[in-house]
């Protein structure tokens, strides 16, 4: 059956729709954004772009938004990993562990060129720890 996901990066202020099929293993699924979806009731909600993002190519505008998500992703996943004191443990409702980011260890945004930046909060973490794992060229550490 095809379905419309709404997805609401937490990098920018864009608001995509993308549909898929529930039908379809995931790992031969493909999602294909789309520009609108009526719902059952009647009522449309249309891909926004933010002010960063004004593709008109709905493939590129999908492309660029998640590239940027995936790439803060993994940033913040190896911080989590491989930096001394930046990540603390959670235990999951089943009962199992995670590490997570500590909230008041850094903040990070995308400058005007959309390039990452992670703003070390807590004097205890290096910051060329950081920068020894992550491409410099791609992230401004602060």
């Amino acid at each position: 059956m095809k379905k419309i996901t709404l997805w609401k990066p937490d990098t920018c202020d864009c608001i995509l729709l993308y549909e898929w099929d529930d039908q379809i293993p995931n790992d031969l699924r493909v999602h294909t954004p789309v520009e609108e979806n009526i719902d059952h009731a009647g009522l449309g909600i249309k891909t926004r772009r933010c002010d960063d993002h004004q593709e008109s190519d709905l493939g590129k505008l999908h492309g660029k938004v998640k590239a940027e998500n995936t790439k803060k992703n993994i940033v913040l996943g190896l911080i989590v990993d491989q930096v001394l004191g930046a990540s603390e443990e959670r235990i999951e409702r089943d009962g199992s562990k995670s590490k997570i980011l500590k909230s008041d260890v850094l903040s990070w945004s995308f400058d005007k060129n959309r390039k990452l930046v992670i703003e070390i909060k807590d004097a205890k973490i290096d910051k060329n720890e950081i920068k020894n794992i992550v491409d410099s060229k791609e992230i401004t550490i602060l």
